[in-house]
């Protein structure tokens, strides 16, 4: 998905090709978002739209007690279905920015600090992958762990700006900025050298897509007491240790959190590149190995063990959670299931 940097003051700009997945778009180019190419700096405007074409926009909600995502196309029923809690949050309003987005026009020299990016959001499981080749492992306490990995997974990304708190998107123009208390009464057209006035609706960012996908599933033996704290350094913790020991780019593999009924959570850990590319298969059929890797890598880490660092489980990515991830949480949760064997 392109940011359109034709529009700026900068003849730079015509000869630029700014693009990404779109997964990853919806939050490198987010409004009030900066890259540096051409020599120049470059800040998002907001989202591109075409004439008479209605971006794709739905009602979703995230429950405060369990994580369970929804959407609908209608507002939506405050209770979980997941989890029964009655109060679940309150209902936002996305939009799929299908047609990219546009730089602001006066794009200028970059100066001593680095370009404003953030990682403000996260990906939720919609559902999980078809196809599944299970497997069962037997862990040194006596828990089992259960993989499901398989293809054709249905994620949904939603960025939601600094705070978790949106965007304002023109209807008109498209024309964007985050969130604010106070809503202008008007703001710079997108596209031309004028203001507009056009109404600015709250919205997040989001973008849904399939790829290969492996849910992991820890019985209470496996799992006996973890908090969102332990669950959330210890999926990081694998995601470095299947990057490590499988050589596979940290890039190109996520995870996430996935409440189940009972009120239990799951680890999925999916490929970043919609369509996949066969990582959920393999870190399937090597999982023990990916749990002592991932050890290793919080074990030999000299960072506080109630906290962490981009030496062990920090990254660009997961920033909005870098307040949750503690060392010392992953070590307690991985160290009882090592060695892992397979059971069947």
């Amino acid at each position: 998905m392109e940011l359109r940097s034709q529009y700026a003051d900068s003849r730079v700009g015509a000869k630029l090709d700014l693009s990404r997945d779109l997964s990853s778009a919806i939050y490198e180019f987010a409004p009030g978002a900066e890259l540096v190419a051409g020599g120049l700096l470059w800040t998002s405007g907001g989202v591109y739209r075409l004439p008479d074409r209605e971006l794709v926009s739905k009602y979703y909600t995230v429950c405060r007690a369990c994580g369970g995502y929804r959407e609908s196309d209608e507002l939506l029923d405050p209770m979980c279905p997941s989890c029964d809690a009655q109060h679940t949050g309150t209902p936002r309003r996305y939009c799929v920015p299908e047609f990219g987005f546009v730089a602001q026009r006066n794009a200028r020299r970059p100066g001593m600090s680095p370009p404003r990016r953030s990682w403000n959001g996260m990906t939720y499981v919609l559902s999980l992958a078809s196809d599944v080749e299970e497997a069962t492992w037997q862990t040194a306490n006596a828990g089992t762990v259960t993989t499901r990995a398989g293809s054709r997974g249905q994620l949904i990304a939603v960025s939601e700006g600094p705070g978790l708190a949106g965007y304002l998107i023109c209807d008109w123009c498209g024309w964007g900025t985050q969130a604010a208390r106070k809503i202008p009464d008007k703001h710079p057209h997108l596209l031309r050298d004028r203001e507009c006035t056009g109404p600015l609706q709250h919205r997040s960012l989001a973008h849904r897509y399939e790829t290969d996908i492996i849910a992991i599933s820890f019985d209470a033996l496996a799992a006996p007491m973890a908090d969102d704290g332990h669950w959330r350094s210890t999926l990081y913790a694998l995601l470095e240790g299947v990057s490590e020991r499988l050589q596979i780019s940290r890039d190109d593999i996520d995870g996430t959190l996935y409440p189940t009924p009972g009120g239990r959570t799951s680890l999925v850990i999916f490929d970043a590149v919609p369509g996949g590319a066969g990582s959920a298969i393999r870190i399937a059929r090597s999982f023990g190995e990916v749990v002592r890797a991932a050890l290793d890598r919080v074990e030999r880490c000299d960072c506080g063990a109630e906290t962490s660092c981009y030496g062990c489980l920090r990254g660009y990515r997961n920033q909005p959670f870098h307040e949750q991830l503690r060392r010392g949480a992953a070590v307690d949760f991985l160290r009882p299931l090592v060695p892992a064997r397979r059971a069947r």
